[in-house]
């Protein structure tokens, strides 16, 4: 399993464009190629953590390129992958519920599957880990019903984005993981480009 290095979110991008701190933990070349030929008129589930109140515990601060958002901090990541990929479908999942029959139905319905998982803010370091925790659980119980509902399908086309400067071990089996420093530090439009943005 890859084991990450804390990033430094501080430094600007390079000219190249290149996320400074962005890390490729798992890319397989086959699902990475799955994304970034998605057929115009197929859908991209996008399971973001639920941030609808201030009491939910996961709302992490709004984005770098949209200071001033309220509500869904997320949304701003659904419009910057759909400047990619016109058809994306947003669905928050509530971490300290789990999978649930709404989601399942989802991922039956649509093959292309990107999870966020996403390091909370400004709480304590024992419930920081509890939301991780919830955060990563639903992870492996999404990645177990995509392979139930997908078997022998390939390549796999469910990936993975991880915003933190934490250590992550990317569940086995999942084949796309990108990490990204902290989300209020990131330019999603580079966060869209190096899942989606097709080469040539």
């Amino acid at each position: 399993m890859p084991l990450m290095i804390p990033l430094n979110s501080h430094e600007p991008d390079p000219p190249n464009g290149k996320a400074m701190g962005m890390r490729r933990l798992v890319w397989d070349p086959d699902s990475a190629m799955a994304f970034r030929e998605l057929a115009g008129e197929e859908e991209l589930l996008l399971l973001t953590p639920a941030a609808t109140t201030a009491g939910s515990r996961c709302q992490p601060p709004p984005p770098l390129e949209h200071p001033d958002e309220v509500g869904d901090p997320f949304q701003a990541l659904g419009e910057a992958i759909g400047e990619y990929h016109a058809r994306v479908r947003h669905v928050p999942y509530l971490y300290w519920i789990g999978m649930t029959d709404v989601i399942y139905k989802w991922l039956d319905r649509v093959p292309t599957v990107v999870v966020v998982i996403c390091e909370p803010s400004n709480r304590s370091q024992e419930d920081a880990q509890r939301i991780l925790h919830g955060q990563l659980q639903f992870l492996q119980d999404a990645l177990s019903a995509y392979n139930q509902i997908n078997e022998g399908t390939e390549p796999a086309a469910i990936s993975v984005l991880y915003f933190g400067t934490g250590h992550f071990n990317p569940p086995e089996g999942v084949a796309l993981c990108l990490q990204f420093p902290p989300y209020d530090m990131v330019k999603l439009s580079v966060v869209a480009r190096e899942l989606l943005q097709r080469f040539g």
